[in-house]
């Protein structure tokens, strides 16, 4: 079996991901940084000493990427976290697999892509630098599943704008097509390319 440590692991996909690898019998730890508590180790992916300092006390097999690269206070700010990881798992002889956004494939030529899915491009490109391509990249659309808070989802986010009750003052994105995804079945296909890794 496998040492795996997810980064980001408190958020929607995290979870899931954490308990995906624990059903599959590897060892799994997760990082957080907003909501972090026991048995997750505190870690923000902006600090390149902290980074550094978790992955060579764990020393995982596989990094699973799936922060969403919130910056805590009184950090001096990585231009780069996913590189930052990348390259603190690669010292350590880990896999990394980045999972980011389908729309990353959309953008087509020649337009301006928004600025998320530019920080997304440059986080695939980070990857592949930091680990001379021996990476994984698994691009994914809006996510749904077991919720903590409502607006961990895009979609109940959705669902709050939609329904006037709740909210009137923001008005729904209808230009995209989205295929939501749920978040085990992301969690199976992560670990599905983890083992054949």
């Amino acid at each position: 079996r496998m040492k795996v440590l997810v980064v980001g692991a408190s958020g929607l996909l995290g979870r899931t991901l954490m308990k995906a690898f624990e059903g599959a019998g590897h060892t799994v730890v997760g990082t957080a940084l907003t909501r972090q508590k026991a048995p997750l180790i505190l870690l923000d992916v902006h600090d390149d000493k902290q980074v550094n300092s978790v992955l060579a006390n764990i020393k995982p097999e596989i990094v699973v990427f799936a922060s969403s690269n919130q910056v805590s206070e009184g950090v001096k700010a990585s231009l780069d976290p996913v590189g930052c990881v990348a390259a603190g798992a690669t010292a350590v002889n880990a896999w990394v697999l980045l999972v980011s956004s389908d729309e990353v494939s959309r953008v087509e030529e020649g337009a301006a892509p928004s600025d998320f899915v530019a920080g997304k491009m440059k986080d695939e490109q980070s990857l592949q630098k930091a680990t001379n391509g021996d990476c994984g990249v698994l691009r994914v659309s809006v996510l749904y599943g077991p919720l903590q808070k409502i607006g961990e989802s895009a979609i109940t986010v959705l669902a709050k704008t939609v329904f006037p009750r709740v909210r009137q003052d923001v008005k729904p994105d209808n230009r995209k097509l989205k295929f939501p995804l749920y978040s085990p079945d992301v969690a199976a296909a992560v670990v599905a390319l983890a083992e054949a890794r």
